[in-house]
């Protein structure tokens, strides 16, 4: 009977304890240059690349998946239409854009289009494309789902998530989380100094 009532005690401590824990908090990372912000998914951390222009995420673990996944957040100012110089480029543009990119630097070979949507992110236009190729170099197939936006100063936004065809599914819910969470214009955030996302006992 003692052993019985000393364990009810000890689980009610605990219960006790667990209830006085605050909420642990999400990782933001903000990025300077284009004032932005986003959720840092849970298990992904990454850091900043020398343009600073976003970050560079990947899970802590890859053993999920099938192949390491990567997913890119940044913003860089609009380029001028190929068409008309005069005007800078269309949201239609610059999806082309990416296309092209990858059949002309990133050794893309047998490129389709598995889908591409119209979407609207914090009150603008957006559009989102998913693509799958073949790595020539390497003989890899690859999927990238890309969204990209253009705000009222001419500003490109994108989420980018590159991923073995069979990890597909299982990261888009992230990929779909972490383009919610963007956020514009969002100077005053916490977030850390170096670009560098810390780990979630380290939150910002």
């Amino acid at each position: 009977m003692k052993q019985l009532t000393c364990v009810l005690a000890c689980c009610c401590i605990l219960a006790a304890s667990l209830e006085a824990q605050p909420p642990r908090r999400k990782t933001v990372y903000e990025n300077k240059n284009f004032q932005f912000c986003i959720s840092v998914p849970s298990g992904w951390e990454g850091g900043e690349p020398f343009t600073q222009n976003g970050i560079v995420l990947a899970p802590r673990s890859s053993k999920l998946y099938f192949r390491p996944p990567q997913m890119t957040i940044g913003a860089r100012v609009n380029q001028p239409s190929e068409q008309n110089e005069q005007r800078p480029q269309t949201l239609k543009e610059n999806i082309d854009s990416i296309i092209q990119s990858l059949q002309q630097y990133g050794a893309a070979e047998n490129l389709q289009i598995i889908k591409e949507t119209d979407a609207t992110v914090q009150g603008v236009p957006a559009r989102s494309i998913t693509l799958r190729y073949r790595d020539a170099s390497s003989g890899d197939d690859w999927v990238v789902k890309d969204l990209n936006f253009i705000d009222r100063g001419n500003v490109v936004y994108f989420v980018e998530l590159r991923c073995h065809p069979r990890d597909l599914d299982a990261l888009t819910s992230i990929w779909e989380a972490v383009v919610q969470s963007l956020r514009i214009h969002c100077g005053g955030t916490k977030s850390t100094k170096s670009g560098r996302v810390p780990h979630p006992s380290r939150l910002c």
